[in-house]
This record gives C-alpha cells, structure tokens and sequence, in this order.
C-alpha cells in the first residue's frame, strides 16, 4: 500500500492522457469523413476546402459520436465490472458456484449483446448518416 501514493496519481495521469487522445482522434476522424467524401466526389486532392466547409457538420457528427460514446461507457462499464466482480469471487474462494457461473455466462452474453448495438449504430452512423450530413449540409441529428 505505501506505493498507492504514486500509483494513483499515475494512473489518473495516464487515463486523462489517454482520454485527450481518444478525443483528439475521434474529433480528426470526423473531419477526415467529410474530406475523404469531398476529395472523392469532386475527384480533387484538397484540404483546406472540405476542412472550413464542412466543419459545422463534422463537429455535429463529432458530438453524436462523443455523447453516444460516452452513453456507451456508461452502460458497459457496470456489466463488464460486475462480471469481473463474479469472477474474481471465484477465483478468491477457489471454487466455482453455479450461480456464479450462470451470472457470468448471461453477464457475457449482456455484454455482448450490447456491443453488437452500439456497433450496428456507429456502422449506421458512418455509412448512412455521414453521407446524408454531406449531400445536404446539415446537423448529424437532422441526417
């Protein structure tokens, strides 16, 4: 425990770097869709163009993105921390328990389940929405 003092901070250090990269990568990636667009539609290599004309839409789809990112952890974390919770149970008590086991099993297939949902609306989302935002301009809620 008298490494907790650096532990700790460290690793608060290492999760809001890790967070401020996620979110400069998800918001380049959200203005990279609508250059990649521009660039194959107008058959041009340009940056400039696409970057200040399509920004209002990429930094709409950007904060969808974020808000259903976020809702995403807000529902995984709890499901996969239980399910590390009922393992780590066992593994303590050396044994396993039926009803450990069971709520493992459902826990993973919860989990699973999940994912697959929030997959499907971030492919409906870069395959659907995005190309909508671009031909009409506008907000990725109104797409």
């Amino acid at each position: 425990m008298h490494n907790l003092a650096w532990i700790a901070p460290l690793a608060v250090g290492l999760i809001l770097v890790s967070a401020a990269i996620w979110l400069v990568v998800m918001w380049l990636s959200s203005r990279g869709r609508f250059m990649f667009l521009h660039c194959v539609a107008a058959n041009a290599a340009e940056v400039r163009v696409p970057w200040a004309r399509f920004g209002p839409a990429a930094n709409s789809l950007f904060l969808f993105r974020l808000v259903i990112s976020l809702i995403g952890l807000v529902v995984m974390l709890p499901l996969v921390g239980g399910l590390l919770l009922d393992v780590m149970r066992m593994v303590f008590r050396e044994a396993v328990s039926p009803g450990g086991l069971l709520l493992a099993v459902g826990l993973v297939f919860v989990i699973i389940a999940v994912g697959i949902a929030f997959w499907i609306i971030g492919r409906l989302t870069r395959d659907f929405v995005v190309p909508l935002q671009f031909l009409r301009r506008s907000r990725c809620l109104d797409a």
